[in-house]
């Protein structure tokens, strides 16, 4: 199946505008292929998803997508009716990481909430009640999406990963 997307490209040369071409071939789990029409060049895509687990079953899934915006670290909440989901971009996600750890040290004491201002604007919140967790709150989610305590550690660890490919893709000069 393919899906193009004209991509705007506002850089020292100018507003020019590159065709590309997204396709997968049929049957294959491969990282789909991006063909700039103007260069006439293939690019692989990146692709990275992990879910992790808490002992109760819940799950959220961390991927990394490569958008012309720049990289954007997405969380989803396969295990809880609705699938919530946030998108984060590098800001964003490392003020989560950030906030993982002064959570836990914070305990039960109040903690002020932080802001990361920009195109995914998030606001991120630390709640007790009915248990402890981590609100993320973003304009156009039809709820705040929780981050359960349980899941701390884990996301924590995850994100010093997925930061590190959220940075290399931010930094290559690639077309997407």
């Amino acid at each position: 199946m393919n899906q193009s997307l004209v991509w705007s490209n506002d850089d020292q040369r100018g507003d020019d505008e590159c065709l590309f071409t997204f396709f997968r071939l049929a049957g294959t789990s491969e990282a789909p292929l991006l063909y700039n029409e103007g260069m006439n060049q293939e690019v692989e895509l990146f692709a990275r998803a992990r879910e992790i687990t808490d002992s109760f079953g819940g799950r959220i899934k961390i991927a990394v997508e490569a958008r012309a915006q720049g990289a954007k670290v997405v969380l989803e909440r396969p295990s809880v009716r609705g699938c919530p989901r946030a998108v984060l971009d590098a800001y964003g996600a490392e003020l989560l990481w950030g906030f993982i750890m002064a959570a836990r040290v914070a305990g039960n004491q109040e903690f002020p909430d932080e802001c990361a201002h920009g195109e995914n604007a998030t606001r991120i919140r630390l709640a007790h009640d009915p248990r402890p967790a981590i609100v993320l709150i973003q304009a156009g989610l039809e709820r705040p999406f929780e981050i359960p305590a349980t899941f701390w550690d884990r996301l924590y660890a995850e994100l010093c990963l997925v930061l590190s490919h959220v940075r290399a893709l931010d930094c290559q000069p690639a077309a997407v």
